[in-house]
């Protein structure tokens, strides 16, 4: 199974999450991920001005273990923590006690929680900001308010019991008897957890005050106030622990940012894991130069004998331009022959060798290669480009936008046997690829531009504003070890300021894909180009 969320991470920056679930039963796993990347060739973004090293220059990853999911629900029963919690709180006691404990193992199985705890805050706040758009859409009425305060009322409860649980483990860590690392480890695994409450909490306040706007609604109000009192109390908890990260009104609050994401990579840090980047080819590269050398050198000499034999050993015109036509011949050889050869031995080698390593064990988990080229449509198969033009098949629509496309692929191998001891923490690995779209922004024109027009009532010109943006389609092709494929269109949308958002247009069949030439597509957005 391959999980993907593909969008917007920042003004600057694409972000494609893949999720390699591992099955613990096979010994080794593979996937291949694929993206085409539709340029208009206005960007000027061709063989000659955009390299692999601009590519990989532009491109950052990030390899890390995944966060296990639990639903928010099973945390506050206490059964989601207990593979964790349980150990966790054992140790804490006897290091109470005076005993000796494994200090970094149990600072590792705090972060742990701290991971469980955030994720799991983060998608049931999302999932319950959708529910709350979705049901009250419409207007609020007397089912909608009732089913929707039982949705708040639910999550805040569960929100306060998770994290009741949890502090009333790690609260043993705060006892003078605990070594020091491990109590900084808990306060800062607690303030972070305790920020993230204050930011969902606040995320569904807001979903809620903007359904009931001005109106009076006794029940989604009541859920509202409650929501409100909770996160009043994270804030005042964070202060009366002698915490700095809470907002200060009139004030730049730096260090609330700050803290924030040092704390957010102190607790993510138990997922990292030790990535190698290696160039490939190398060997291949240095046997191709002398292939191509003794060519040349052949050459060389073959032309020195005829040169002897016909004209023999003198200083003659003959002689000297004879050698040094021979000389520049076969210096052209060695060239040609270096990228000939080259050319057509790269086709069987990867840019990159990406090797992933656990940091506690070095062990070898995986390995991924890369390979990116920029390619002309004409070269792109045909399934690919259709899906590319789907909703807007005709000529003049086609030839109206020519384009350049970015190929990226990466081939990953894992091995099951390796990771499966880290799955009682983890349900596999994140593959985060984040691409810079600054390079693009260059050539694009000015996001705003004028446009003339006589107005029809009055019959007078008139000017309006009209946003000048760029289109980036993209076609994702994800494949699992199983071969299932999917086929996933994406459209991005930029102007010279960055990207304003990401709109998915097209998915394609899910499942192993029939031999047929395309798979079947759900088309949205069939007037946008």
């Amino acid at each position: 199974m391959l999980e993907h969320r593909f969008g917007r991470h920042d003004p600057n920056q694409l972000e494609l999450k893949l999720g390699y679930v591992v099955d613990p039963h096979l010994s080794e796993q593979k996937y291949r991920v694929e993206a085409f990347i539709f340029v208009p060739r206005v960007l000027a973004m061709t063989k000659a001005r955009y390299s692999k090293q601009l590519f990989y220059r532009d491109t950052a990853t990030f390899i890390r273990l995944k966060t296990p999911r639990v639903a928010l629900s099973v945390l506050a029963s206490g059964q989601g923590l207990e593979p964790w919690l349980n150990a966790l709180d054992e140790q804490l006691r006897q290091a109470c006690c005076g005993k000796a404990v494994e200090t970094s193992k149990m600072i590792a199985q705090m972060k742990t929680i701290g991971c469980i705890v955030r994720s799991t805050l983060r998608d049931e706040s999302s999932a319950l900001v959708g529910r709350l758009e979705k049901t009250l859409g419409e207007g609020v009425f007397g089912g909608s308010e009732k089913q929707c305060a039982v949705f708040i009322n639910q999550f805040k409860n569960d929100v306060e019991m998770t994290l009741q649980l949890l502090r009333n483990v790690g609260d043993f860590a705060e006892t003078p008897n605990v070594a020091l690392e491990l109590r900084d480890a808990w306060r800062g695994i607690d303030e972070y957890l305790s920020i993230k409450a204050e930011e969902v909490l606040t995320d569904v306040l807001i979903a809620v005050e903007k359904a009931i706007g001005s109106q009076e609604h006794n029940l989604l109000s009541e859920a509202r106030d409650g929501l409100a009192k909770l996160a009043v109390s994270e804030y005042k908890r964070r202060r009366g622990r002698g915490f700095k990260s809470y907002a200060r009104e009139g004030s730049r609050n730096e260090y609330l940012s700050h803290r924030r994401h040092v704390l957010k990579r102190f607790v993510s840090s138990v997922l990292y894991l030790d990535v190698q980047r290696e160039e490939t080819g190398n060997a291949i590269g240095n046997l191709v130069g002398m292939t191509a050398a003794a060519l040349a050198m052949l050459f060389a000499t073959v032309a020195a004998i005829i040169t002897q034999s016909y004209i023999g050993m003198s200083f003659s015109a003959a002689f000297i331009t004879a050698m040094v036509i021979s000389y520049i011949v076969k210096d052209r050889i060695k060239e040609h022959g270096k990228r000939i050869l080259g050319r057509r031995v790269s086709r069987w080698l990867s840019d990159h060798a990406i090797r992933i390593y656990d940091s506690d064990t070095g062990r070898l988990l995986g390995r991924c290669e890369e390979n990116f080229s920029v390619r002309d449509a004409s070269q792109i198969e045909p399934k690919i480009i259709k899906l590319r033009h789907a909703d807007h098949p005709t000529r003049d629509a086609v030839d109206g936008r020519p384009e350049t496309v970015l190929h990226y692929s990466k081939d990953v191998s894992l091995s099951s046997r390796e990771i499966g001891p880290l799955l009682h923490h983890a349900g596999g690995l994140n593959d985060i690829i984040r691409f810079n779209v600054q390079r693009l922004l260059k050539r694009m024109d000015k996001p705003w531009e004028d446009y003339r027009y006589v107005d029809p009532k009055t019959l007078s010109v008139e000017s309006a504003k009209c946003a000048r943006v760029y289109h980036i389609n993209i076609v994702l092709r994800l494949t699992t070890p199983d071969g299932d494929t999917v086929l996933e269109r994406s459209r991005v949308i930029l102007n010279r300021k960055g990207i304003n958002r990401v709109d998915a247009v097209e998915r394609g069949y899910s499942g192993t894909v029939p031999a047929r030439e395309t798979p079947v597509y759900v088309l949205s957005h069939a007037n946008d180009l």
